[in-house]
């Protein structure tokens, strides 16, 4: 769902703007940042064109662009989001082992991380309150449906800039639209295009379950579809989603609104629980969305947490297999967070596991595993750490 296009360039602006970057130059370095990502944005759009051999040396032209202006600013604060979010520095991190992966020919790898760029912007404001909204969506960057080629694209810009609502209408809107083209005469045999689907969907769990935290706010709105005739392979997988949300608006299973670090412990022991009963990698991504929300809010509004490792590390889980649905690719970014800031926790050794396991699982392909001594230091000086 969260294609690296316009709205990576607009997070980007967002992310940079709330760094401790000197005035004189914060200005020319967002426009540098605009250009290199809006340049990128066509290739990662389309997971073929950026894998095509014919556009390896544009690719690496813009990654190494965006690299050299991250590397002109003052990256060593954390983004002002939250205390424990992933930092700015993380985001150069990921920049520059992207740039990494894609000259050492892993290519799939190096897509998934420039996806997960933009990952980070729409998560960072996720967790801001839903009222608060970004002053780029007040300016001259303020833009309308024209601009997009999508419902599906101009959605994913309301959210970057938090005006839920309105995406919330356009998604729906799209849907809409579906089901009537379904449904005119002549295009019922014909292939539904199951991508369009899948990002309503997919944009609407976000905006219920991870900014909104309402699984009765899901099943509501996603159930009536369930008695359309719509295409009978995205029906299925919507009733998976819709029975999940219904699942979660039982008493007896949804996770508690945390108050404090004696609720939040609470609800990662109920996770924890849930999580024995059904590995994170089988879970649904209506599942792995709820938990993020609520983990993710609680962090937002208690950086000091006591319970801040433990967070993180179920955080990075719930990404960690929403990346493989094409969802907020952060699981890493967590991993690291948790431990570089809390390497005597016992949690910093999991999220070790975790996070090695991602990175050998990244530059793992046909003719085995080769992972850059770049990135096997970074390993070792993580790993140095936890010791």
């Amino acid at each position: 769902m969260l294609k690296l296009n316009y709205c990576i360039a607009i997070g980007l602006f967002l992310q940079l703007g709330s760094t401790n970057l000197r005035a004189d130059n914060t200005k020319a370095v967002m426009q540098k940042a605009l250009e290199s990502t809006s340049e990128l944005s066509f290739y990662a759009a389309d997971p073929d064109r950026f894998r095509d051999v014919k556009n390896k040396t544009k690719i690496q032209e813009y990654l190494k662009n965006l690299l050299e202006t991250f590397n002109t600013t003052k990256h060593n604060r954390k983004l002002h989001i939250n205390q424990f979010a992933p930092a700015l520095e993380n985001l150069v991190d990921n920049i520059k082992t992207a740039n990494t992966a894609f000259n050492n020919g892993h290519v799939n790898y190096a897509y998934h991380l420039t996806r997960e760029m933009g990952g980070l912007c729409l998560n960072c404001h996720t967790q801001l309150p839903t009222d608060q909204r970004s002053s780029l969506s007040r300016d001259k960057f303020e833009k309308k449906r024209e601009a997009f080629q999508s419902n599906w694209e101009y959605a994913n810009y309301l959210m970057v800039v938090r005006n839920y609502n309105m995406a919330e209408q356009t998604l729906l809107g799209g849907i809409a639209q579906k089901v009537d083209q379904h449904n005119t005469p002549g295009n019922k045999r014909e292939m539904p295009d199951t991508k369009d689907w899948e990002a309503g969907l997919d944009g609407l769990l976000t905006i219920y379950l991870k900014v909104k935290k309402s699984p009765e706010m899901a099943y509501e709105k996603l159930n009536p579809y369930l008695s359309q005739n719509i295409p009978a392979s995205i029906k299925t997988q919507w009733e998976e989603s819709v029975n999940r949300a219904k699942y979660w608006t039982n008493k007896k299973h949804k996770l508690i609104d945390p108050k404090n670090d004696k609720d939040i412990k609470k609800v990662l022991t109920q996770i924890e629980g849930i999580a024995k009963e059904l590995n994170f990698a089988d879970r649904n991504v209506v599942d792995l969305l709820y938990f993020s929300g609520v983990l993710s809010n609680y962090l937002y509004k208690n950086g000091k947490s006591s319970e801040a490792a433990g967070i993180l590390y179920w955080l990075g889980l719930a990404h960690k297999y929403l990346a493989r649905n094409d969802l907020l690719n952060l699981g890493d970014l967590y991993f690291k967070e948790c431990i570089i800031n809390f390497s005597k926790n016992p949690y910093a050794k999991k999220c070790l596991t975790e996070y090695e396991d991602s990175i050998t699982f990244g530059f793992t392909g046909s003719a085995g595993t080769s992972i850059p001594e770049e990135i096997l230091k970074e390993l070792r000086d993580l790993k140095e750490k936890i010791k």
